[in-house]
């Protein structure tokens, strides 16, 4: 099931987490559906994805079961995750897709893959995206290399739909901005 929350559904997928979430939604649903028809993979986005001609494809909706997620990458230790406000810490790993032709010498984590995950994190945790593509406040204080920890804070706004991001190592911040 690709699955549009409303507010109210935000917040129990925030309080609960999508695993316990979609077993509820499955409990309720058992009530209208056969057992066969109830999903048994669910996905939490921010809106039904569109192809060039606002039509949904089926290439679209499988992508989201087939391509593989943010958090499965990362791999992440959630410190916190509340209303509107998250805490990730994960090690940077060489496997990354990011690294691919970039610097093969001396890899660095591109800036606009950092941009990206933050992106990405909040809308697989919030089911939420920024109001824009816009990119505001951005910071770069220093190169993320694979090896180190890195810690991932959040901060989205649900009046403005923005969200801040900040990366740091080591108590060192490397990077920061604001999307929407």
């Amino acid at each position: 099931a690709i699955v549009v929350p409303s507010e109210h559904g935000r917040r129990e997928l925030i309080e609960r987490g999508p695993f316990r979430f979609s077993r509820e939604l499955a409990k309720d649903l058992a009530e209208t559906l056969e057992s066969a028809e109830t999903p048994k993979r669910w996905r939490f986005v921010a809106d039904i994805p569109l192809d060039s001609q606002s039509k949904r494809s089926r290439a679209n909706l499988t992508h989201l079961f087939e391509g593989q997620r943010i958090l499965e990458l990362l791999k992440p230790d959630i410190s916190h995750i509340g209303d509107y406000e998250a805490e990730l810490l994960f090690t940077v790993t060489p496997d990354y897709p990011w690294f691919k032709g970039h610097f093969h010498d001396a890899p660095i984590l591109p800036g606009l893959a950092q941009v990206h995950i933050a992106a990405a994190v909040c809308e697989e945790i919030w089911a939420l995206r920024p109001a824009s593509h816009a990119i505001s406040r951005l910071k770069f204080n220093r190169i993320i290399q694979p090896g180190e920890d890195i810690r991932l804070v959040l901060k989205f706004n649900t009046t403005t739909r923005k969200l801040n991001f900040g990366f740091s190592c080591e108590g060192d911040h490397t990077s920061s901005g604001t999307i929407g």
